[in-house]
């Protein structure tokens, strides 16, 4: 029995397409490139700022789903739920 690769999606990458192979390649050559000093500052700024949006989201849900828990607390003192 001879193994067979699995079948990869064409990508369209500047015009010509590249297999799913040919991307991977392409990828692990491009994130082996050392990163300077400037971009690692920027990603990391960038990503102190989306964290803390990421928590105000979540402070803010926790907020709508204890007013939900109010409401079916008065709704089951109400006999309205089951």
């Amino acid at each position: 029995m001879v193994a067979r690769l699995p079948q990869f999606q064409e990508v369209q990458l500047s015009g010509r397409p590249i297999s799913g192979v040919q991307l991977m390649v392409f990828l692990r050559k491009f994130l082996q490139l050392p990163a300077n000093e400037s971009s690692v500052s920027l990603v990391l700024g960038v990503s102190v700022v989306a964290l803390g949006l990421m928590s105000l989201a979540l402070v803010w849900q926790a907020e709508i789903i204890a007013n939900q828990r109010e409401v079916i607390r008065w709704l089951e003192a109400m006999k309205i739920g089951a």
